[in-house]
């Protein structure tokens, strides 16, 4: 479920905004809570008096405040009129010295320079530009030029962004290259990858201080690309909620006057000025260089002749300003980024940064990465204060004043670096009304205990060079992590939240997790799930063709993971493809045990496993980075046709270093493919159209024949609800959604008082096509979990409908009792979950006609609109701020395109190929309808037709999906390729396209067979190797603790030994 607030319950340590009485910093140190409102981010209050460590006193606190909490534990149905509280815990407490501490600012790192990080030799700044930063910044581009970026940039902006978020930095402000693709490909990936921060397109056009071969060709190139970057950025994120641009000339040398001014005019254009990053005097002979080039022009007068310095400047380093040029930064309230590690590696100098401060000027620190060798504004703090020292050393008349204390350092790490990036009442901090990005640091546990005797203790492995005693106060621990900590010591980090996806619900159910971990907080599902693995499994890159038909226009890198832990000699190799989404998280699920079906089959077969990620999904993209403005040019590499052949191409030459002098290419070993949904399509189809690479596959829920109309799923849906115990709760929807159609029939008043009754009064703007879909988010856990999910499953849905009317809210334990009494989401005893209280007119209990015959159709809306449920349902999918209580148009438009690039990636196949709409499923039965009849094909192509706009008119796109041809080309659902098994489940909806389908549209008189055919030899057309399993929906049988699916994976297994023991002969 998603909560109304996340209530964090632990130590909270922060340095204050204001110094202390003795005109100092100090730690301001609280024991206790603080909740976060989840649909802003948010901090709403902090109450310090309930402590850390008192279960009672936040109880009582959480019960003086009205609120209901919901741990993960509880999956049921709540009273709507209540506040929902999540409680997360930080850490072990005591016993693992954890805490929470602001996030990070990073106020200057150069993101393409991350793999030069360590090297910079014995330079200088200007000659380790030239041997160095230029030529590896050269590289983000492509020759000749394209509007993609190349492997390399996805490779670097990925790994410095998780390596940045690793050592606490939530905010950071990037200079990119000069490349337009590749800066943007930096924005889009702090977008889906949840750090906030500033872009910068690098500015550079003055061909005498730039390489011949990098640089901006003049300065109204250099104007025109950058405006094309904040366009790209301001697009991704309008509200710039995440991510926003930030104007970069690189330094006063490399670009010229008329680029120099140009800039800031072009900073000064937008309202507000958008923010401004250069350099300024990092080295004395940068300092005379600039002189010279500026006819005496001192290094600040420069920026400020050209508009170049204003409060939303930041200027890194500033080691050599004179009095004068620190007056003009005052005067224009720019501020300054602190690099001390960078200027310490390239000797640049000693920055006096108390001279900054006492003249008044706004300080924070910057990394400097490749110039600062480290990636930690951790090791940039304890560098600042190690300057300091120098400073103070080098002056005849030093009185300690100079020294940067801990609690400064960490000041300008987060309060600093907010206000730096003019921020300081948004992060940097813990009160209220600020986003709370925050990261959990963890110091371990003591290493003696109070008589002073050694503890051999596995709390304190992994925790670093901090070693704690058990006498530190907190303020010598803080001191000891500054000194000693580094990642190891970091935990999490906390703050924006992205869509769920239905792939991460795929995952979560065979994991056996409930629906509400994803839904409520995705990300913090993607993390938790990371932190449960014992072994991560490192990601490995290989060349694939862009273009399987034309190998001339280049590859690029696409991921994949490798585990040998249960290889023996002469085992197969499995793969599992994972679909439509980023592979990553599955990858480390299914390869890191032999708890999942993957690690299950490798185990006993003695296999090598390895997980491969789709083309166009995750960080394997032929082109630019999937988003919203993703060019529809770029897609023309998403096809089956392109897809289907990856794979092959991979195998032929596959062998890893952990298995020496063994072939395990197709040819020296067999390959098994296996796949769920999509996955298990493209199973089939690789089997089938290269049976030289792939030689058995597992094709679970694989609806292999594409069709247009899938009206047929909500068909499943209600077929599921009826054999699950819920038939009035589906004649009750399907009344709610009549007595939507009469009032939208209506419009005007009516319609607009329907949207709001649901979605607040701000869901009056959307369509009816629009607002009906996001009903149908109700339906949107089904498919994974059938009536099962948790709070925001679809039983817990029908649990609050079929209550009897005018009857008080249910208790936690009638919700418990409710819950016990299914299987699965499958009643026992359907009389047993209604609660049998009787008001003399109405049956006791939830009659099978449902309660709309007895109180009317409007009457059974209002009850589904009262779920509480509901609203952050809609919001999580659709990423609004819907609310029933108000809300402006701008946070309810449910018709905006899709952001997820998952998501994004996927319509354009079933746009292109597959089809798969699912309008309101009228037929066979109009009353069983569960959607809006505004749910229809034409409403289905309309969303195609406005996520990729001008796709249809340039010819990208088809003006419906090719479903005609993509049957013909692959076979459809009369495919009966040998050595393949087919698994699907009873109520799946994805069944009805799939070779098990029995439905009336189906290929007739086809039986199922659970014996195994013989090796390498095709079924007959009506005699399918397969089984579908009861009483189970989408990819059943990856959940290792669903009976049935246990029954269906053994057929497979027991077939694959019989095979296995053919292609031995064969070989």
């Amino acid at each position: 479920m998603v909560a109304t607030y996340t209530l964090y319950h632990g130590t909270f340590i922060q340095v204050p905004r204001q110094v202390s009485t003795e005109g100092k910093h100090t730690l301001e140190i609280n024991s206790g809570a603080l909740w976060v409102l989840n649909q802003s981010g948010r901090i709403e209050g902090f109450d310090w008096a309930v402590g850390s460590d008192d279960e009672d006193a936040l109880h009582r606190m959480i019960e003086r405040n009205g609120w209901t909490i919901v741990p993960p534990e509880v999956n049921g149905s709540i009273d709507a009129t209540k506040q929902t509280v999540t409680i997360v815990k930080g850490g072990a407490g005591r016993e693992r010295n954890g805490f929470f501490f602001p996030g990070f600012i990073d106020t200057h790192i150069h993101a393409s320079q991350y793999p030069n990080a360590g090297i910079f030799g014995s330079s200088t700044l200007l000659d380790w530009l030239q041997k160095y930063t230029f030529p590896m910044e050269r590289s983000f581009g492509t020759e000749p030029p394209s509007d993609s970026a190349p492997p390399k940039a996805h490779t670097v902006y990925n790994r410095v962004i998780s390596r940045t978020l690793s050592h606490g930095t939530t905010t950071a402000s990037y200079y990119a290259t000069i490349h337009v693709p590749a800066t943007c490909l930096l924005a889009s990936l702090c977008h889906q990858r949840g750090q906030r921060a500033f872009i910068g397109r690098v500015c550079m056009d003055n061909p005498a201080f730039c390489p011949e071969d990098y640089h901006d060709e003049s300065s109204e190139e250099s104007l025109s690309a950058t405006r094309q970057v904040i366009d790209y950025v301001q697009r991704l994120d309008p509200k710039g909620k995440l991510i926003a641009p930030i104007v970069t000339p690189r330094f006063a040398p490399t670009c010229s006057c008329d680029a120099l001014t140009g800039l800031g005019r072009l900073a000064a254009s937008y309202t507000p000025p958008l923010h401004i990053q250069t350099h300024i005097s990092e080295n004395k002979n940068e300092v005379a260089l600039v002189k010279e080039l500026f006819k005496g022009s001192s290094y600040a007068q420069v920026y400020e002749d050209a508009g170049l310095l204003t409060p939303r400047t930041i200027l890194a380093h500033a080691v050599h300003l004179t009095a004068e040029e620190r007056s003009l930064v005052k005067a224009r309230d720019a501020k300054i980024s602190h690099c001390p590690a960078s200027n310490n590696a390239l000797g640049s100098g000693l920055c006096p940064v108390r001279t900054l401060l006492d003249d008044g000027i706004v300080v924070g620190l910057g990394t400097d990465v490749s110039g600062g060798y480290s990636p930690s504004i951790l090791e940039s703090a304890r560098q600042a204060c190690l300057v300091s020292r120098l400073v103070a050393s080098q002056s005849s008349e030093t009185t300690g004043r100079e020294n940067l204390s801990v609690e400064e350092a960490l000041y300008l790490a987060t309060r600093g670096g907010a206000r730096v990036v003019d921020m300081a009442d948004q992060i940097g901090g813990f009160e209220k009304g600020m986003f709370f990005d925050a990261q959990f640091i963890e110091l371990g546990a003591g290493v003696v205990d109070n008589d002073g005797d050694s503890i051999q203790d596995e709390l304190n492995k992994d925790s670093g060079n901090v070693d704690l005693f058990g006498w530190e106060n907190w303020e010598e621990k803080i001191a000891k992590w500054v000194w000693s900590g580094d990642d190891r010591n970091h935990v999490s980090a906390i703050g924006y939240l992205n869509s769920p996806r239905s792939r991460d619900l795929h995952l979560a159910a065979a994991l056996g997790l409930d629906a509400d971990t994803v839904l409520s907080k995705p990300s913090h599902f993607h993390k938790t799930l990371e932190k449960s693995i014992s072994e991560s499994i490192p990601t490995r890159y290989v060349s694939i063709p862009i273009d399987h038909d034309n190998h001339t226009r280049g590859t690029y890198e696409n991921r994949y993971w490798v585990s040998t832990r249960y290889y023996k000699s002469g085992g197969p190799v499995f793969l599992y493809d994972v679909g439509e989404s980023a592979a990553y998280s599955s990858a480390q699920a299914m390869l890191s045990g032999d708890s999942t079906f993957v690690g299950s089959l490798l185990k006993e077969f003695g296999g090598v496993g390895i997980v491969w990620e789709h083309r166009y999904y995750g960080d394997s993209f032929p082109t630019s980075p999937v988003n919203v403005e993703t060019p529809v040019d770029d897609f023309k590499y998403l096809t089956h046709h392109q897809a289907i052949a990856d794979i092959p191409h991979f195998a032929k030459s596959f062998n890893t270093s952990d298995i020496p002098n063994q072939d395990l290419s197709p040819k020296g070993t067999p390959w098994v493919m296996l796949g769920g949904s999509y996955s298990g399509m493209r199973s089939a189809f690789t089997r089938n159209e290269f049976p030289e690479t792939i030689y058995a596959a597992y094709a679970s829920s694989a609806p292999v024949q594409a069709q247009v109309d899938m009206g047929i799923y909500f068909e499943q849906v209600y077929r599921g609800m009826i054999g699950n115990g819920y038939e009035g709760c589906a004649h009750d929807l399907h009344a709610a959604m009549r007595y939507v159609d009469s009032q939208l029939d209506q419009n005007g008043t009516a319609s607009d008082a329907v949207k709001a009754l649901f979605l607040g009064d701000g869901a009056k703007q959307n369509s009816d096509g629009d607002f009906t879909a996001a009903l149908a988010y109700i339906y949107g856990t089904f498919q994974s979990y059938g009536m099962g999910g948790g709070d925001m499953g679809l039983g817990s849905l029908c649990d609050w409908l079929e209550a009897v009317p005018n009857t008080s809210p249910r208790t936690a334990a009638s919700v418990s009792k409710m819950r016990r009494s299914r299987v699965l989401g499958r009643r026992q005893d359907s009389n047993d979950t209604i609660n049998p209280s009787s008001n003399g007119t109405l049956p006791e209990s939830a009659p099978s006609s449902g309660w709309a015959p007895f109180i009317g159709n409007k009457a059974v809306a209002e009850r589904l609109a009262a779920w509480s449920h509901l609203v952050p349902l809609v919001n999580s999918y659709s990423g609004t701020d819907c609310s029933q209580s108000g809300s402006d148009s701008d946070s309810c438009d449910l018709g905006s395109r899709l952001n997820d690039p998952d998501g994004i990636g996927w319509m354009w196949q079933y746009c292109s190929q597959f089809g798969f709409f699912q309008p309101n499923n009228v037929s066979p039965e109009p009353s069983h309808g569960l959607l809006s009849i505004h749910q229809t094909l034409a409403y289905n192509q309309e969303v195609c037709n406005r996520q990729f706009p001008g796709a249809i008119k340039s010819g990208a796109l088809p003006e419906c999906p090719a479903t005609e041809q993509i049957n013909k080309d692959t076979g459809g659902w009369t495919i009966r390729p040998s050595n393949t098994y087919w698994s699907g489940g009873e109520f799946d909806p994805w069944r009805t396209l799939s070779p098990l389908s029995t439905e009336d549209f189906a290929p007739g008189f086809v039986t199922f067979r659970t014996e195994a055919p013989r090796c390498d030899r095709e079924t007959a057309k009506r005699n399918l190797f397969g089984y579908v399993m009861k009483n189970a929906v989408h990819c059943f049988d990856f959940n290792m603790r669903f009976e049935e699916g246990a029954k269906s994976r053994r057929f497979f297994t027991d077939a694959l030994k019989q095979w296995l023991l053919c292609w031995k002969k064969a070989a």
